[in-house]
């Protein structure tokens, strides 16, 4: 995970989008469609983006938190972590499977984690 935050958007309505800023070397490519997670200001005529935090996701019933295992080999052995993901709710159900053995970066040397179901 790096210091740079860009803006993602998850559905949490038909046309209410929540506005976060996450980190984009984790919300990437695949993990950010397994997530419903999009790059991409959405448009069109009554779309609301209303910005949100990681802090009131966690309270929220407009966005679901999944928390995944991840895993690296180091030297031979193999350090494991929590991370906590945000995902839009139509998501939840399908998203740990998806996320299964996808590649995320973190930490000051953007080191290559897998996630683990």
């Amino acid at each position: 995970m790096t210091a740079k935050r860009e803006k993602r958007y998850v559905g949490a309505g038909s046309t209410t989008y929540l506005e976060f800023n996450l980190d984009p070397d984790i919300y990437k490519a695949g993990v950010a469609t397994a997530l419903g997670v999009n790059a991409a200001a959405p448009t069109g005529s009554g779309v609301e983006i209303v910005p949100y935090t990681l802090k009131l996701a966690r309270r929220s019933t407009s966005v679901v938190i999944i928390r995944m295992k991840m895993e690296r080999d180091v030297a031979g052995e193999t350090e494991s972590r929590r991370i906590d993901l945000v995902c839009d709710k139509n998501n939840a159900d399908t998203a740990k499977a998806a996320l299964n053995n996808l590649t995320v970066n973190i930490g000051p040397a953007n080191s290559a984690w897998t996630l683990k179901a």
